[in-house]
């Protein structure tokens, strides 16, 4: 399989690989939105199942992204805490980490700008709602 993610050189630590990530979420996210507004203009393509198509097709162009994400946050995790550190921490603690060294601060990080590159955005802006297929059941 293809790698979800093209990173440039630049882009080198886990942390600037999560910030991209985050990036391309954001435009995933945002390319969804203007389909929907175009799917809620014409109804048919609500009735007829085109919608319904869609959103399968964009959860599964976004879980390589998803996935993406979750390993970065666990490299970062493995960077910061041996995992018999981080099996000693309690559950509170452990959020506390995350949210404070792991996660980052994903409204900074999505809004930088970056070179990388996913063909599953591509793939989803090229998708046109009326050529979707119908779907009998509605």
């Amino acid at each position: 399989m293809m790698a979800a993610i093209t990173y440039p050189a630049e882009i080198k630590t886990s942390y600037e690989k999560l910030g991209a990530v985050y990036s391309l979420i954001e435009q995933m996210r945002l390319e969804h939105n203007r389909q929907g507004a175009i799917a809620r203009d014409k109804p048919d393509f609500i009735s007829s199942g085109r919608w319904a198509e869609y959103t399968r097709i964009f959860r599964t162009k976004l879980k390589p992204l998803l996935a993406e994400q979750d390993r970065l946050r666990d490299e970062i995790r493995k960077s910061l805490y041996t995992d018999e550190e981080w099996k000693a921490l309690d559950s509170d603690q452990r959020i506390e980490v995350f949210e404070r060294d792991i996660k980052g601060d994903k409204e900074e990080l999505k809004s930088l700008s970056t070179e990388a590159t996913t063909t599953l955005l591509n793939e989803l802006k090229a998708i046109k709602l009326n050529e979707l297929g119908v779907s009998s059941s509605g």
